[in-house]
């Protein structure tokens, strides 16, 4: 199983001793986000996919800035089980896209100015808790045979709906707080 865990850290070669990432980059990094727990963020700009989490992987993706990334910000798929806490998710095409039995925890991060905020489809399970979703054309897509629990999670100004729900009947939709949005489009 492969573990992956991005938390605004700066990674140095093996051969750097502590000490001189200290000299180089202060006691303390530069413009920390209090509201990203105090960490810098990575940035993750420009890519075809922003971070892939694939074959049974798991770990966290916590406290990063995931922006402009061409299909979609961040992959989950094939029974993987990610942490995704606390990001900036944004634009253009699919914030987070899980698929084929993928399980991941996605809580607290900002998903903005997307096609769709997640996307869910093929057997994937996630646990969508306390997102903001704004600006969004659809907030939360649940399709073929996506099921999950999306609870507590805040969806405002979607362009389209907040939630769109084809050909699902398995998902559980608890809480959801929406605002400056149609809720649903069932087909």
């Amino acid at each position: 199983s492969l573990s992956l865990s991005l938390a605004g850290l700066e990674v140095a070669p093996a051969s750097t001793l502590a000490s001189e990432v200290i000299d180089r980059i202060g006691p303390s990094l530069p413009n920390p986000d209090p509201k990203r727990g105090g960490a810098v963020p990575n940035v993750i700009c420009g890519n075809r996919v922003g971070v892939s989490a694939v074959n049974h992987s798991s770990g966290a993706i916590r406290g990063n800035e995931i922006v402009e990334n061409r299909l979609c910000g961040i992959h989950v798929s094939r029974s993987s089980c990610p942490s995704i806490v606390n990001n900036l998710i944004s634009g253009p095409a699919i914030g987070i896209h899980c698929q084929i039995s993928a399980r991941p925890v996605v809580v607290e991060n900002d998903i903005a100015r997307n096609r769709v905020g997640i996307k869910c489809e093929s057997g994937a399970v996630p646990s969508v808790k306390g997102n903001r979703f704004e600006a969004n054309v659809v907030g939360v897509a649940i399709d073929s045979a996506g099921l999950g629990i999306y609870e507590k999670n805040d969806l405002t100004a979607s362009t389209e709906c907040a939630v769109k729900v084809t050909g699902s009947e398995t998902a559980s939709i608890l809480y959801v707080i929406v605002s400056l949005s149609s809720l649903f489009a069932l087909n």
